[in-house]
């Protein structure tokens, strides 16, 4: 990843519930990925800025985590354990975060269709895992909201 780009700080405020939720959306895929002892080599949260031809930058905030689960059923679970520990963080229904995450829904779709296990076990299980470790999840977060990026090396000494 090349140097990190950052907005001034009045609109990285703006922005902070943003990055606090991306944190835990990526810490949900990672203590899941863990509780199924599957390898996270990094997990990521950064801003994105959209240049406009007229009037000021668009910035956002995004995520990224590099896990590759090999039994289809895992892949699912780790796959959906993002929106339903952002839902549970923010408290905005998992159903409407979803069409915002389409690198989520695309490993959802693919994992589906590889695993007898259904999109809606698969989110009800994730929920109650993410539920039952929320400490792990919050643990994650907090050193990614502050840090941006965290190794696997990173995340073992976390977790």
């Amino acid at each position: 990843m090349s140097a990190a780009l950052v907005p001034d700080a009045e609109v990285a405020g703006l922005l902070a519930g943003f990055r606090d939720a991306a944190a835990h959306h990526e810490a949900g895929h990672v203590v899941l990925a863990d509780l199924y002892h599957e390898p996270v080599e990094e997990v990521a949260v950064w801003y994105v800025r959209t240049r406009r031809w007229v009037g000021p930058d668009e910035w956002s905030v995004t995520g990224r985590t590099l896990t590759s689960p090999a039994d289809p059923a895992v892949g699912l679970l780790v796959a959906v354990a993002g929106v339903e520990a952002e839902a549970l963080r923010t408290g905005r229904p998992a159903r409407r975060l979803r069409a915002a995450n389409p690198g989520d829904l695309r490993l959802v779709a693919d994992y589906g269709r590889r695993t007898d296990l259904s999109e809606d076990d698969a989110r009800h299980e994730a929920r109650a895992l993410l539920h039952d470790h929320w400490g792990a999840v919050e643990a994650v977060a907090d050193a990614l909201s502050h840090t941006g990026r965290l190794t696997g090396r990173d995340l073992a000494r976390i977790l």
